[in-house]
């Protein structure tokens, strides 16, 4: 089963060593996400993919830490709000597309994710 998780996952609690940056863009206070990848690392079959969007990238970013698949999705740093978050959720929905999982499921209502 592939499952997406779209949310402001915090890249910079990622190992250093698994990633190909270092992540400086303040993450929100979401402490039970990063215990997630790695819970679900123990279920066979269950292919995760994880969605997030960061203003320090200008292309997407796909690599693998944790023993799932972190998607890292350009943003821009303002304005995003007063958008309706239309780019934000043009490239979230083009993303899910590609992926094509059997399940998605978004955390945060606080931003674009919800």
């Amino acid at each position: 089963m592939r499952v997406a998780v779209l949310c402001g996952f915090p890249l910079s609690t990622l190992p250093s060593e698994e990633c190909p940056r270092a992540w400086s863009s303040p993450a929100h206070a979401t402490s039970w996400l990063v215990d997630l990848p790695e819970s679900f690392r123990r279920f066979p079959g269950l292919e995760m993919d994880w969605a997030t969007l960061d203003p320090d990238v200008c292309e997407p970013l796909i690599f693998r830490a944790l023993g799932t698949r972190f998607h890292v999705l350009p943003t821009e740093r303002s304005g995003r709000a007063s958008s309706l978050y239309r780019k934000d959720l043009a490239r979230l929905r083009e993303r899910v597309a590609q992926l094509a999982p059997d399940l998605v499921h978004a955390c945060g209502t606080e931003d674009v994710y919800g």
